[in-house]
């Protein structure tokens, strides 16, 4: 829902739009969690067709917080160019230069399988190496101290 007050509703590109004005006089309207305004009601209905033309549907997997997940991108903001993602149900955007940005995948049943495996044998490595660096960590400050007083 946009904010102010809604004076039209507008189908554009086959998808039903309510226009909204608000008290400072600028146009607006939500396009699926995206808010969208202008100085004028062409301008308004020109960014919403531009963004509407953006929708696209493309399936992804990425490794998210220890999982992997399946998602589809959604489309391109109109304005910010964000990427528009679905991921569990849930809308989101994404910056697209995020350090996320490469890491849209396209996987197979088998390679879903096969990919977790790799980032859990990962992540345990990763475990490894750190535990292992704890055990073997030096306090230098404390190793010149005493090579000085001997």
């Amino acid at each position: 829902m946009g904010y102010g007050t809604k004076f039209d509703t507008r189908t554009i590109r086959g998808k039903k739009v309510e226009l909204y004005v608000s008290t400072t006089g600028m146009f607006n309207a939500n396009l699926d969690g995206n808010n969208l305004e202008s100085k004028t009601i062409t301008d308004l209905v020109e960014e919403i067709d531009k963004a509407l033309k953006c929708k696209v549907s493309i399936p992804f997997h990425r490794w998210d917080d220890g999982r992997l997940v399946n998602g589809v991108v959604t489309g391109v903001h109109g304005r910010t160019k964000n990427y528009l993602l679905r991921i569990d149900g849930k809308s989101s955007q994404e910056y697209y230069y995020s350090s996320n940005a490469g890491k849209f995948l396209r996987l197979s049943p088998g390679e879903e399988s096969e990919y977790t495996a790799l980032k859990q044998a990962e992540a345990a490595a990763e475990e490894a190496s750190l535990k292992f660096e704890r055990e073997h960590r030096i306090d230098v400050p404390k190793e010149i101290e005493k090579a000085m007083n001997e």
